[in-house]
């Protein structure tokens, strides 16, 4: 069976013999094979895994090839370097380089430097869990100090960093110990798997498709001519402002051939060169998730203001208040971030928000990687999966959120459940993820339940161990629930338990496909699932095996969700979410039996599912992309408003909002669907006069704010209550009237003031307001 295992890369060089070979140290514990390689012995737990999924020209479900000291004191210098620039950068005021390093430290640095000092650790699990360090070490530890009321990230950051500096400098030290010799047989090239077929066999054609698969060079040319192409249209057209056609008519025809090219050098990497396949995927996740980010002024989606909100109210004030929302009493994520931006000094976080989704996409691939490789088999199949896995996953909940991060959580705590925890012991496996669960379960509402619910699917299928492992992830969760009980019945009343609501939309389909550009973003998103979700199933009915059945078991736990919650109506969403991985390791994964599937078929459907990708998430930019003076005008009145104001978006949905800390000081307002129409007429005149005379009469303030902007007349347009050329018209009328003046005006976006109330509009208020008072009140 020792044949068929991943070599750990090392030349076992002459007068080796049949015994143990020990260098000592980061060496110990390879055994030599018969051609001169070492490998690394399989444990009893890894032979079950193999027994599991019959393994196959593709190779066992094991890890990918081990890191070498050489790369792991490599990390060290780059974590040390990063450390020292971003020092300097502190010293010295530079504030790019301070932010860009000291971010990188973070999640490098911090990461990786409890994991120097493991042995015969893959490469996949290693990167895994760096990134599970960190971000759990970082949101557990700026929660605790949230919620004990002591808020002093800049010495907690500080001890952990040097305390990473002391790991990295000790491996360092190692790494120059070690003999030369030792160093060089650990870290040669390991053996590849999966070679083409001799060239000298076969037709032309045959030979010549071996010629191009032998090369070494092929993929990667490939893939550096597209990411050069789609990187150049991206950054010729930045400062674009969106129309009603969307993103992808604004982009140039070299964007798009860029993004084909990297998806022809995923197609061209050789199955025996997984990091070929890897560096195509990375690239064309950041093709669709950079591009926004170099051609936009402001995040993406103008929503995760409200997020910004609450990390600034955190630096603000060093704590939280489960009064004013939900987000208060999950802070996690803001928590985390709060604490990085003290330590490092960030006067903004609007960029760190604009790269959110980069970010957390290279996070979600890593803890792909990782959980694909106990169930997938070879690398280049696992990278299949995330390929699949990031072009079906269209359903933007990769802003700057809670749930961007939560989805990364989960996939780290499914990755170490099943994880057969070589080169880490018993203890630090479950350690960590109680640490990955607890930081999950204080940072999203919902995440956590998917997590139990998926592991223990893994446990009734014993794909996970122990057996009571869905009780340790599942206790933060639920101890987190109850401490904050008040809220969560808010949100989860009782008579919603069961409901078929939570499954049926509570809206009219028919309102959501009434416009074309709504219409196409809608059913590409959902032909992108489907079409996932079918592939997986032939591929599950062709395995036949425990594997398979609870990998299908996995994905479909989070449905029973929506038996307690329709969450704010976008149950379903999330659903799809978190099935979306496991949707993808079934359509990769090798069939059972004396044939293998063949991956021209999961090519196509990669390829289909890049189109749908592209219109369902590109299509609807006029209606959500952020706009720079929209969100200069919002953070002009929540610094300069006297508190209690009223701010009126004018129309149906609300633009950037509460990004400060004073957001609690002020009235958010969307004015609905209520449009003033005389005859089956809009007259915008009087729709003005009538939305200015409810504002003062049912909202008590000492100002009042009108926005108009073009982000809200394409939503309207799309949406409703007004179409374009109506809100054109309204937005006349308010230049005109008489009671409201700018105060500030851009190309896009007019923030007005009232300046002088409507006619009786003050005596009706009055009225009304002694109506209340001489109205008893009826106790329950």
């Amino acid at each position: 069976m020792s044949e068929r295992w991943r070599a750990s890369g090392a030349s076992a060089g002459p007068g080796l013999g049949t015994s143990r070979f020990d260098t000592g140290g980061d060496f110990d514990g390879l055994l030599p094979r018969a051609d001169g390689w070492l490998i690394q012995p399989p444990s009893r737990w890894l032979q079950s895994w193999e027994r599991l999924t019959g393994g196959g020209p593709d190779g066992p479900v094991v890890p990918n090839e081990i890191i070498t000291p050489r790369q792991r004191a490599a990390v060290s210098v780059v974590s040390l370097a990063l450390f020292g620039w971003t020092v300097v950068g502190i010293v010295a005021g530079w504030a790019p380089l301070r932010e860009v390093c000291g971010v990188l430290f973070a999640i490098v640095g911090l990461g990786t430097a409890p994991l120097q000092r493991l042995q015969r650790v893959a490469i996949s699990a290693y990167a895994a869990l760096s990134v599970a360090i960190s971000l759990s070490l970082l949101v557990v530890l700026a929660t605790a100090m949230v919620e004990v009321g002591w808020w002093h990230p800049v010495p907690v950051l500080t001890v952990c960093a040097l305390a990473a500096v002391a790991m990295h400098v000790d491996m360092c030290r190692r790494f120059m110990l070690t003999p030369p010799a030792a160093v060089a047989s650990s870290s040669r090239r390991q053996i590849r798997r999966d070679a083409p077929a001799d060239v000298a066999t076969g037709g032309p054609l045959r030979r010549l498709l071996a010629i191009v698969r032998r090369s070494e060079s092929v993929s990667i040319l490939w893939t550096a001519v597209g990411t050069t192409l789609w990187l150049a249209g991206a950054l010729t057209t930045r400062h674009v402002v969106v129309g009603p056609r969307g993103l992808l008519a604004s982009l140039p025809v070299i964007w798009f051939v860029g993004v084909a090219c990297v998806l022809l050098g995923f197609a061209t990497a050789r199955r025996d060169r997984e990091w070929q396949a890897a560096v195509a995927v990375f690239c064309l996740l950041g093709a669709v998730t950079a591009t926004p980010a170099i051609i936009y002024d402001a995040p993406r989606y103008h929503w995760s203001s409200k997020h910004l909100g609450v990390v600034d109210y955190i630096r603000v004030h060093g704590a939280v208040d489960a009064r004013i929302d939900i987000y208060h009493s999950w802070p996690g994520l803001f928590a985390g971030v709060a604490a990085l931006a003290d330590a490092l000094r960030l006067p903004s976080l609007i960029g760190f928000a604009m790269w959110w989704s980069t970010a957390m996409g290279v996070f979600r691939l890593i803890a792909f990687r990782f959980l694909a490789g106990r169930f997938v088999g070879s690398g280049y199949r696992c990278w299949l999966g995330a390929l699949l896995y990031v072009l079906a996953d269209s359903i933007a909940q990769d802003y700057f959120s809670p749930q961007a991060i939560g989805v990364v959580f989960v996939l780290l705590v499914f990755g170490l459940a099943v994880w057969p925890s070589d080169g880490l012991n018993e203890r630090a496996r479950l350690l960590l993820i109680f640490l990955a669960s607890s930081a999950v379960a204080v940072t999203h509402q919902l995440s956590p339940y998917f997590l139990v619910l998926g592991v223990g699917a893994l446990v009734v299928f014993r794909l996970a161990r122990p057996w009571w492992i869905p009780a340790l992830v599942g206790a933060p969760a639920a101890t987190w629930a109850l401490w904050h009980q008040r809220v969560v019945s808010r949100f989860v009343p009782s008579r919603g338990v069961g409901s078929v609501g939570n499954i049926v939309p509570k809206h009219n389909l028919s309102d959501i496909f009434n416009h074309p550009r709504v219409a196409a973003q809608v059913t590409a998103l959902m032909l992108g699932c489907v079409l996932l979700a079918v592939t997986a199933v032939i591929a599950a009915v062709r395995q036949r095996d425990r594997g398979a059945r609870g990998l299908a078991a996995c994905a479909a736990s989070p449905a029973a969700v929506l038996v307690v919650t329709a969450y704010g109506n976008e149950g379903i969403l999330r659903v799809a979410l978190f099935a979306l991985p496991w949707l993808a390791m079934l359509a990769v994964r090798p069939w059972s039996g004396r044939r293998l599937r063949r991956l021209g078929g999961v090519k196509v459907v990669a390829a289909l599912l890049l189109v749908c990708y592209l219109v369902a998430s590109f299509t609807l930019e006029w209606e959500f992309a952020g706009r720079k003076d929209e969100w200069q005008a919002v953070r002009l009145f929540e610094n300069s408003a006297p508190s209690n104001s009223v701010i009126m978006y004018s129309g149906s949905t609300t633009g950037p909002s509460r990004s400060t800390a004073r957001y609690p000081d002020f009235y958010w307002l969307a004015r609905g669907g209520y449009v003033v129409r005389l005859h089956n007429r809009y007259d915008p005149a009087l729709d003005l006069q009538d939305l200015t005379r409810r504002l003062v009469v049912n909202w008590p303030a000492p100002a009042y704010f009108l926005l108009v902007d073009d982000t809200i007349k394409a939503h309207g347009d799309s949406y409703g209550p007004l179409d374009a050329a109506e809100y054109d018209a309204f937005a006349g009328a308010v230049s005109r009237s008489p009671n409201w003046r700018p105060v500030f005006t851009e190309r896009h976006t007019v923030l007005y003031r009232m300046t002088r109330y409507p006619p009786g509009a003050l005596a009706e208020r009055r009225a009304s307001e002694a109506k209340a008072r001489l109205t008893p009140s009826v106790g329950k």
